[in-house]
């Protein structure tokens, strides 16, 4: 006899509800009741963590060496690795630009092994591409190689598989034209086999006092727009680390004082099975790169006197509700939550009063973590992995 998928789907969505239900009652009912987490457990979870091959080096030591010149009037930074497929294309919608603004292409050939580099040898004669060849040491140390040998007042970042509307430049330039920007942010269109599968819906803004509490907003991809390159005074892309693009709005939208938003979709992300955050990001000891990144950018906003504030703090802890409900496997539970726990309370040490929080998830997790409550943390994961079944 068949079998009805209908009614399997419909059994499987009742049981995942059911169970849902159930452990946020728990939730609900839970009465925190943990123990701080010390110094001792902390270096017990690093050592284990050093055990299984995970390596921790502060990624934020390099000072970049940044052009002083202002040659063009944008810089657009392509960093390459093994993108055949993709790349003539990216390249041909950058060098076809509709605009009089000057602009520069710099792309940086981290280390191909196919044919990226005989394609990226075509361009080479164009006068205002830049072109260098590196072994492979990965997207961060290829951006970082990009930022200084760009000439341009404004940089923008361009993944190798992407490609932009003819008007990227023209656009992009006249908001800043007008307003002076740190930073102007675009909309973008995710693409899969030649057609269009989702376009952003933000509309047009102006943050004349930089973002404030609205930077929640704004996603944290460092593609779509362009950025005043003295930003990157004092910060780089964290070499040798996944996550790279988490400092996105707790340093760059952090430090500008002017920032603009253009709805117009000029971006175009491509979305393929081969996308670095498909193959990798889920995977092994590695994926603790997003918490130990995070405690890394806080320090670093410490260092660059970046105050802590109510928005900035519900980033983090987003990016610890991340890591534990869509990285993490119960084996490594304990140890997320010891460094979770401690860079908590990092942040309330900076923060200097209780946050609040709009959602009762962020604020359990929160709490969770600010309590040393392990059983909390190990209820709220388990329901948010559930809750995540069910879409």
């Amino acid at each position: 006899m068949p079998v009805n998928k209908k009614i399997v789907n419909t059994c499987k969505t009742w049981i995942l509800h059911s169970v849902y239900k159930g452990f946020s009652s728990l939730i609900n009912n839970h009465v925190f009741n943990g123990k701080a987490v010390t110094e001792c457990d902390i270096r017990k979870v690093c050592s284990e963590l050093e055990k299984k091959g995970y390596l921790y080096k502060d990624p934020f030591t390099r000072k970049l060496d940044l052009q002083t010149d202002n040659k063009y009037e944008l810089s657009l930074l392509v960093p390459v690795y093994n993108n055949e497929k993709y790349l003539a294309e990216c390249l041909n919608s950058l060098i076809g630009q509709k605009t009089g603004h000057t602009y520069q292409i710099v792309i940086v050939n981290d280390g191909s092994t196919d044919k990226s580099a005989a394609i990226i040898e075509r361009y080479k004669g164009i006068s205002n591409i830049a072109v260098f060849e590196q072994s492979n040491r990965g997207i961060s140390a290829a951006r970082n190689k990009a930022l200084e040998l760009a000439s341009g007042k404004y940089i923008g970042f361009i993944d190798n598989d992407d490609i932009v509307s003819k008007h990227y430049v023209e656009h992009l330039i006249n908001r800043i034209t007008q307003t002076d920007a740190d930073i102007v942010k675009c909309g973008h269109r995710t693409i899969s086999d030649g057609r269009i599968v989702e376009t952003s819906k933000l509309t047009d803004a102006s943050y004349p006092g930089g973002l404030g509490s609205n930077i929640v907003k704004y996603n944290g991809y460092i593609w779509g727009g362009c950025y005043r390159r003295s930003l990157w005074n004092d910060i780089c892309f964290p070499e040798g680390f996944w996550f790279e693009d988490m400092i996105t709005r707790l340093l760059p939208y952090s430090i500008c004082k002017k920032f603009e938003y253009l709805g117009e979709a000029l971006y175009y992300k491509r979305d393929h099975e081969t996308n670095a955050s498909k193959v990798v990001w889920n995977r092994g000891i590695k994926r603790f790169d997003q918490l130990f990144l995070l405690r890394s950018i806080i320090r670093k906003r410490k260092d660059i006197q970046i105050p802590m504030t109510e928005s900035h703090f519900g980033i983090c802890m987003e990016e610890l509700g991340c890591f534990a409900c869509s990285r993490l496997g119960i084996k490594d539970l304990y140890n997320s939550f010891v460094i979770s726990a401690d860079i908590v309370k990092e942040m309330r040490a900076e923060l200097g009063h209780e946050p609040e929080f709009s959602d009762g998830s962020t604020w359990f997790l929160y709490e969770s973590l600010k309590n040393g409550d392990y059983d909390a943390y190990r209820l709220w994961m388990i329901r948010e992995k559930i809750k995540i079944l069910m879409i």
